[in-house]
C-alpha cells in the first residue's frame, strides 16, 4: 500500500513539473503582437484630374481585382457598346421610347446603366431570345464601391472633352465612407440566384459565354453548352464538378486551348455559396 503511494506522489509531482514547464516556458520567449488590420486605403481631397484618372483605371482594370469595363466595352472586340461621346449618346437614349428607367441626367443615366442594366438595352446587345429587353450585363455595384463608379462616370463624361458633374469625395473620409457615397446611393445587394439562368443574369455570364439551356449566347469564351461532358477530360485526376467549381473560384488555374484568359478575378469571391454549387452542378449536367 505504501509502495503505492509513493509511486502515486511520484507521478503526480511529474505531472506538476510538466505542467509547470508548459506554462511557464511561452512567458521567457519575446511576446508577439498581431499587426491591426490595414486601413482602407484614404483618398483625402482629389482633385477632379486625379479622381478622372482613377476612373480610367477602373474601366481599364488597373485598380483592384475588378477586370475592368474594357473586358467587355473594346470596340475592337464588339462584345458590348463602345462607350464614346456619352454625354450626347445618354442624352438621346433618356429619349428613346425604349428607354424604361427613371433617370433624369446624364449622370444618373451612367450611374443607372451600371446599377440597372436593363432599363436601357442596346439593340443588338440584349440576352439572346429577349428581343433586348434584359441586359447580360451584371449590376456593377456588386463589384465597385460607390466611389469607383462615381469616378467612372466621371471619367466616361470627360474623356471626348466633356465636363464632370460627379464631384470627387473629399475630407478624409474613406473610399468606402460617406464622402464616396456622394452623387448617388449604391444598389442594394442583389437577391440569391434561384436558377441558372437568374445566377447567369445576375453575373453576366452572357457577355463572354454561351449556354443554349442557360439562355445566354456569348461568343467570346469558352462554350458551356455541353462543358459537362468537357470538364471530365480537362484534367486528369480532377472530377468536372472539381474542375468548374475551380474555374469559377480561380479562373486561371487552367486556360482552355485556344481561349484567352479573359475571365477577371474575384468573381467568385462576390458570389454566395450556395450560388456556386448551384451552378456546379447545372454544369456538369451540361453534357
Amino acid at each position: 500500500m505504501g509502495g503505492n503511494m509513493k509511486t502515486f506522489l511520484k507521478l503526480l509531482v511529474v505531472c506538476a513539473v510538466v505542467l509547470a514547464a508548459y506554462t511557464l516556458y511561452p512567458m521567457t520567449l519575446p511576446q508577439q503582437r498581431a499587426e491591426p488590420p490595414p486601413l482602407e486605403e484614404k483618398i483625402g481631397a482629389l482633385t477632379m484630374d486625379k479622381f478622372i484618372e482613377m476612373g480610367k483605371d477602373i474601366f481599364d482594370g488597373k485598380r483592384g481585382g475588378f477586370g475592368g469595363c474594357v473586358l467587355c466595352h473594346d470596340p475592337k472586340l464588339g462584345r458590348a457598346p463602345d462607350l464614346v461621346n456619352m454625354n450626347s449618346v445618354s442624352e438621346k437614349r433618356l429619349k428613346d421610347s425604349r428607354y424604361k428607367g427613371k433617370s433624369k441626367s446624364v449622370e444618373e443615366y451612367l450611374r443607372e446603366s451600371m446599377i440597372e442594366p436593363a432599363a436601357f438595352v442596346v439593340a443588338g446587345f440584349g440576352v439572346a431570345g429577349t428581343n433586348d429587353t434584359q441586359s447580360p450585363m451584371m449590376n456593377i455595384s456588386q463589384y465597385l464601391k460607390p466611389w469607383e463608379v462615381n469616378a467612372t462616370i466621371a471619367y466616361l463624361q470627360t474623356k471626348e472633352g466633356g465636363e464632370a458633374t460627379v464631384q470627387p469625395p473629399t475630407g478624409e473620409e474613406s473610399p468606402g465612407g460617406q464622402a464616396g457615397a456622394a452623387g448617388g446611393v449604391a444598389a442594394a445587394p442583389a437577391a440569391s440566384a434561384r436558377t441558372p439562368q437568374e445566377f447567369f443574369q445576375k453575373y453576366g455570364c452572357g457577355a463572354c459565354h454561351k449556354h443554349e439551356k442557360g439562355g445566354i449566347a456569348g461568343a467570346v469564351a469558352t462554350d458551356l453548352t455541353h462543358v459537362g461532358t468537357a470538364a471530365m477530360k480537362r484534367k486528369p485526376g480532377t472530377s468536372a464538378k472539381d474542375y468548374i467549381r475551380e474555374s469559377i473560384l480561380n479562373p486561371t488555374a487552367f486556360i482552355v486551348p485556344g481561349q484567352a484568359p479573359i475571365m477577371p478575378p474575384g468573381y467568385g469571391e462576390k458570389m454566395l455559396a450556395s450560388e456556386i454549387e448551384m451552378i456546379v452542378v447545372f454544369l456538369v449536367d451540361s453534357k
